[in-house]
C-alpha cells in the first residue's frame, strides 16, 4: 500500500532475482509513460558518493583507480554474507532517502530493483510484480552480461531470501518462454492496472 503522500501516483515497484527481467518490464512501462527509478543506479550513485566510508570497512583493494570498482566490491560481498550485510547497512538507508525525495505527486513510476523490501520502500508501492523465472535461465543471462559464472552462482545463491517477497506481490510474470511471450505479459499487465486505477 503507497504511502498517503504518494496516494495519487502509480507507484509499481518491480522484483525478482538477478536476470529475472526486471528492466525489461521497466522498459515496456517507460515507453507507455513511466519514470523508472533504478535501485540499482541510485546504490551506484552512492557507492561513488561514499568512496571514503565504503573503503573504510572493505579496504583499498575494491578501488580501480580512484573509484569503487564494481566488480572488485560484488566479488568481495557475494562470497561474504556478513560482508554484503555491513554493505546494506551502509547503503540501504540512502537509497531509501533518495528514491523517496525523486518521487513527485503528479507521475507515475516503477521501482526497479531485488531489494524494494529490504530497503523498505514497500510500503510506497501502489503494486508490486514478482517476475517469476527458473534460475538456471537466470544464470545463463547474467553469463550474456559478461558477468562469470561463479559471480552469477553467488549472486543467485545469495539472493535467495528474496522468494520470500514473491508471496507479497500482488501480480507474479513468468519469464520462462522467451522475451516476446514475456513482453505480451507486460503488455496486458500494464493495461490491467491503468484500467484498475
Amino acid at each position: 500500500m503507497a504511502s498517503n503522500s504518494f496516494k495519487n501516483n502509480l507507484i509499481i515497484g518491480v522484483l525478482g532475482i538477478a536476470g529475472s527481467g526486471k528492466s525489461t518490464l521497466s522498459d515496456v512501462f517507460q515507453e507507455k509513460g513511466f519514470n523508472i527509478i533504478s535501485l540499482d543506479e541510485i546504490g551506484h550513485e552512492i557507492l561513488d558518493e561514499e568512496k571514503d566510508l565504503v573503503t573504510s570497512f572493505f579496504g583499498n583493494d575494491i578501488l580501480t583507480g580512484n573509484k569503487i570498482d564494481r566488480k572488485k566490491l560484488g566479488n568481495l560481498v557475494f562470497s561474504s554474507e556478513s560482508k554484503l550485510l555491513l554493505l546494506n547497512k551502509i547503503i540501504h538507508p540512502k537509497i531509501k532517502d533518495r528514491t523517496i525525495s525523486s518521487i513527485s505527486r503528479d507521475k507515475n513510476y516503477i521501482i526497479e530493483g531485488a531489494l524494494i523490501d529490504q530497503i523498505g520502500l514497500f510500503e510506497y508501492l501502489t503494486h508490486s510484480v514478482w517476475i517469476d523465472i527458473k534460475e538456471d535461465i537466470a544464470i545463463n543471462r547474467l553469463i550474456k552480461r559478461g558477468i562469470k559464472r561463479q559471480k552469477a552462482l553467488n549472486i543467485i545463491k545469495a539472493q535467495q531470501f528474496l522468494y520470500l517477497d514473491k508471496e507479497k506481490c500482488d501480480y507474479i510474470l513468468d519469464n520462462n518462454n522467451g522475451k516476446d511471450l514475456f513482453c505480451e505479459k507486460i503488455d496486458l499487465l500494464y493495461k490491467k492496472i491503468v484500467s484498475s486505477n
